[in-house]
């Protein structure tokens, strides 16, 4: 499972499988691409909020919205806990703890609301965003069986959510002596991802119930403030996760994603070759899906989104075939 991260760039005619059940292949001048709807009953959500000085538009756009995240988590019926943490982590001793009180929110708490304040973290916070390393510190034994006790689930489904324009900065302590231009100018003195994955796996039974997603700073984002997060990226790759632009103004169909997400469910699919559009045949399960009226094709970011009335149902297998463009292998 962890080979696949160093391979993620050169996708061209080899058979590849990446973990929460999609699969990819090239053949010839020909993509495959398979994902699955997941068959979720319970959810562990962490939300890991960049709390750094260019973060005040987007603590509040993510609290704005999140009436949109609610309504694609409560469209799943699933049990969920939902915590917060920051990506700082210059204070020793409140590292990785999940904010607020209770530390975690489920559906009978006044979630909502608590989430809402939860999110608006201020930006005084570290400008080395170690965003896997908190969500890693948040679920290690330490804190598990103290701050934190009770959010982990073995048997559920793990969604970790981070919202930063900036890139991972986890370095468990190797840069400490240096500034933030050290997280870009030292990238290789940061924890591997290959070792970042072992590490989340690892804390389910299973390790396809890990999914990594992200709003953030992506290759085709039109902002100034946004840097592309790399890191995140390939990790959401890998896990099949979503991935959303930072630089968007209105966070409502992004949000709404990600809680169809935190169900096991998902109404966008991002075939990995870029695909010629009139080729593109879809099918759930064995059915082939006539576009019209059920799903569109989003040519810049290669991505086909269901609409609505037609997103697939829980435990079908979604499958994209078509023709790559000439020259294009990596969407």
């Amino acid at each position: 499972m962890t080979r696949l991260v160093p391979m993620l760039r050169s996708l061209v005619l080899l058979p590849l499988v990446v973990s929460c059940g999609s699969e990819v292949s090239f053949t010839a001048n020909k993509g495959l691409d398979t994902w699955a709807q997941k068959d979720v009953s319970k959810v562990d959500l962490l939300f890991v909020v960049d709390d750094s000085a260019s973060m005040s538009e987007e603590q509040e756009a993510l609290r704005d919205g999140f009436a949109d995240f609610v309504e694609g988590l409560s469209s799943s019926r699933v049990d969920f806990h939902l915590g917060v943490i920051s990506t700082s982590m210059n204070d020793p001793e409140r590292a990785g703890h999940l904010l607020g009180s209770p530390a975690y929110l489920t559906a009978d708490d006044d979630y909502v609301t608590l989430f809402k304040e939860r999110v608006i973290l201020g930006t005084s916070g570290s400008d080395k965003e170690k965003g896997l390393e908190a969500a890693l510190t948040a679920m290690s034994p330490a804190n598990l069986a103290g701050a934190n006790e009770g959010f982990l689930r073995r048997d559920a489904y793990l969604l970790t959510v981070f919202v930063t324009d900036e890139e991972d900065c986890s370095d468990f302590g190797a840069l400490d002596a240096f500034d933030s231009d050290a997280c870009y100018e030292q990238s290789e003195d940061l924890v591997p991802i290959e070792q970042v994955l072992v590490d989340f796996q690892s804390l389910k039974d299973d390790p396809d119930l890990v999914q990594v997603a992200a709003i953030m700073g992506l290759p085709w984002s039109e902002c100034d403030e946004a840097w592309p997060s790399e890191r995140y990226r390939e990790l959401a790759v890998v896990t099949a996760g979503y991935m959303g632009d930072i630089c968007k103004r209105n966070w409502g169909n992004m949000l709404y994603e990600l809680g169809l997400n935190a169900g096991g469910m998902r109404s966008e699919f991002r075939l990995t070759g870029r695909a010629v559009p009139s080729s593109i045949v879809v099918y759930v399960d064995d059915t082939e899906v006539p576009s019209q009226g059920n799903w569109w094709y989003e040519e810049e970011n290669t991505t086909v989104h269901f609409e609505e009335k037609a997103i697939p149902a829980r435990g079908t297998t979604i499958t994209a075939e078509y023709t790559i463009q000439p020259g294009a292998s990596e969407g």
